[in-house]
């Protein structure tokens, strides 16, 4: 029995380190390739993060992770949240824990960013040919 409480601890520390080695790559990520310090990155995914784990988890489920992609401004069809949550998912245990979640929300911001460079392209590319 003690064996079995103490793997149980080890396990939950080894899911805390894991967490807080995503966030800290995350922050890093999003401050060197987005331009997001990392103190303004951590409030607001944060922010969000508490705003989508509806029932105070410590995680975000399938429905509470699909509301927080669908509200992203993204128009992800069903399939592509459901893929989205598995690669989110890396410690496979079908839930989205704050690190997961800010791994994802880099991703999402570098591709959102790229978006409204190729809109400012093709903006650019139409004013030159008229």
């Amino acid at each position: 029995m003690v064996e079995g409480i103490a793997n149980a601890e080890s396990e939950t520390n080894l899911r805390r380190a894991q967490a807080f080695r995503q966030v800290i790559e995350a922050e890093a990520v999003a401050e060197e390739f987005l331009g997001v310090p990392r103190d303004e990155f951590a409030q607001v995914m944060g922010s969000v993060f508490k705003q989508y784990d509806a029932d105070n988890s410590g995680y975000l489920d399938m429905q509470e992770f699909e509301n927080a992609v669908r509200n992203s401004g993204i128009p992800f069809t069903p399939d592509m949240i459901r893929m989205l949550m598995a690669a989110a998912d890396s410690n496979e245990d079908g839930q989205i824990q704050y690190g997961e979640f800010a791994e994802v929300a880099v991703q999402l911001m570098a591709y959102m960013q790229r978006e409204e460079q190729i809109m400012a392209q093709m903006e650019t590319i139409g004013e030159e040919e008229e």
